[in-house]
């Protein structure tokens, strides 16, 4: 014969098994990671940056050039991204100066940050297409995304300006990341 256990009891026992895993799960540890992986990864970023591309075209096509926090109260931070996403490929030596094997058109399709308490995560999503000097026309383009995710520890007297600047480092963070994307997608047809 079979024993029913009532539906609130269920619920019980289940959401007690899950803050237990939830609260039992330890955080992801990056001492964990190999010492021989991070060098490879390190070279890799040298060599990338070794790599010099030219910048055929630098586009911004974001629906809105406005960086809009999603946030409960609608804040929005003035939108220096694209000059920073400049910067950023300049810094990874992709320069439109410059006469290369490889051409490249990046595009500027989204850039936002969602904050949740103190966490704020930005996310930076570029398309980008290259040529090299062999080729008659650009690849099709391909996404690249960079993201980072920051604690905002902000002191209480001077809040507003200490958060813009916790969401710029964010934006930055996430632009770099892609523009490391990309020049270490296109490694391969720099020789």
């Amino acid at each position: 014969m079979k024993m029913k256990v009532p539906l609130k009891f269920q619920l019980l026992l289940l959401a007690t098994f899950t803050l237990y895993a939830c609260e039992s799960t330890q955080d992801l540890e990056t001492t964990l990671i190999p010492e021989a992986n991070k060098k490879a990864h390190q070279k890799t970023l040298a060599n990338a940056k070794r790599c010099a591309l030219t910048l055929s075209s630098l586009t911004d096509n974001r629906t809105s050039k406005t960086l809009v926090l999603h946030e409960t109260n609608n804040e929005s931070l003035s939108d220096p991204v694209f000059q920073w996403l400049s910067e950023s490929l300049t810094e990874m030596n992709v320069l439109s100066d410059t006469d290369n094997k490889v051409s490249v058109n990046v595009s500027l399709e989204r850039a936002f940050l969602k904050t949740l308490n103190d966490k704020i995560s930005a996310t930076v999503v570029l398309n980008v297409a290259h040529k090299t000097n062999v080729d008659t026309e650009f690849s099709s383009s391909q996404v690249y995304r960079g993201q980072s995710f920051i604690l905002a520890e902000t002191e209480r007297s001077d809040e507003k300006e200490s958060k813009n600047r916790v969401y710029s480092l964010a934006v930055k963070k996430a632009i770099n990341q892609a523009s490391q994307r990309v020049k270490t997608g296109l490694l391969h047809l720099c020789v």
